[in-house]
């Protein structure tokens, strides 16, 4: 096609607000009311931290009253790029919840109130919705970064072993809901000065769909092996992205509606239930999110797999039939 020939910048597409420029001022939570602020197009999890930890610790601990919530994203006119002011997101302790990295992303944040009385995680129950439209394949997200680590719990020292992260998830609207098709992710170090960095999107086997929402989410801790630190600090200015046109692959179908195959529960922490309407030998194949397969089964109509010793993330399956031919495929999240 005469278009693939086109340069790339003919797909480029803008981030809104990637310098962080222009802000909005709201609170969150009742007792006390809380200052919180957000760049424009971009949304924090401080204002959720803050009102779900206000109005759910009671719930979850009778008699309990919450003393202490913080905001955790700033604006910065001091420490930025270029421009006039950059993101700053800090790991603070909200009350009983414990140390909360700052979050920041250009999808809307969410939680599952339920989840989390039933005693899950803060993280296992943070939902993302929506996003920045795209019509292109993204390959990468970039983003000029500062960060300092904090003060670590246990030696009470500055600098302890805490990084940042970039977490980039490309959706395509597959059947009656948009799903991942392809993700990124890289690990924030210390530095004394910005630096750039880039997460490439890696798509493990999807070849077919158009990529049209681009989901970005920055954090203050939570890069590595390491546990949150108190006050780590991560400054963001100059966000971009890069990509590919999207495949026009009109031409090739999965086979099967969006409902012959089923997977649950999903996220899952143990097993996994798989389910095919149509019944037949079936080759069910899981893969990480750098396209290695990491498990696979075959089943007839119904089976199960056990993941329990897989690492918490999102993954990617795919699933054929006794001809070879891909009939359907899915992302699954792995939170225990």
């Amino acid at each position: 096609m005469i278009v693939l020939a086109l340069p790339i910048s003919m797909f480029a597409q803008l981030i809104q607000n990637p310098g962080m420029e222009t802000w909005r001022s709201n609170t969150a939570g009742t007792s006390p009311v809380i200052s919180i602020n957000a760049p424009d197009n971009w949304y924090g999890f401080d204002s959720l931290a803050i009102a779900g930890g206000q109005a759910f610790l009671p719930l979850m601990y009778l008699g309990y009253t919450p003393s202490v919530f913080h905001a955790q994203l700033f604006p910065d006119t001091v420490v930025f790029k270029s421009g006039t002011r950059s993101a700053k997101l800090m790991t603070l302790k909200q009350d009983t919840l414990g140390f909360i990295p700052g979050t920041l992303s250009n999808a809307k944040v969410g939680i599952n109130p339920l989840a989390l009385i039933g005693g899950g995680s803060l993280a296992s129950a943070t939902t993302f919705s929506g996003g920045t439209g795209v019509a292109m394949r993204v390959t990468s997200v970039s983003a000029y970064v500062l960060y300092k680590t904090g003060i670590d719990s246990i030696t009470g020292l500055i600098g302890g072993a805490d990084t940042g992260l970039l977490t980039v998830q490309a959706l395509a609207h597959i059947g009656t809901k948009d799903s991942v098709i392809g993700t990124g992710r890289v690990q924030i170090l210390p530095t004394d000065t910005f630096r750039l960095i880039t997460a490439n999107v890696i798509y493990p086997f999807d070849t077919i769909h158009a990529v049209d929402t681009l989901r970005i989410v920055f954090s203050s801790s939570g890069g590595g092996a390491s546990r949150p630190c108190d006050s780590s600090t991560l400054y963001i200015d100059d966000v971009s992205m890069a990509g590919v046109p999207n495949p026009d692959y009109s031409a090739v179908k999965v086979v099967a509606p969006d409902d012959a195959f089923t997977v649950y529960p999903n996220p899952a922490a143990g097993t996994i239930n798989l389910n095919s309407k149509n019944g037949g030998p079936l080759n069910f194949r899981l893969y990480d999110e750098s396209g290695r397969m990491v498990a696979s089964k075959l089943i007839n109509g119904k089976g199960n797999m056990d993941v329990s010793l897989l690492p918490n993330g999102m993954y990617f399956y795919s699933v054929d039939d006794a001809s070879g031919k891909t009939i359907h495929r899915g992302t699954l999240t792995l939170k225990k």
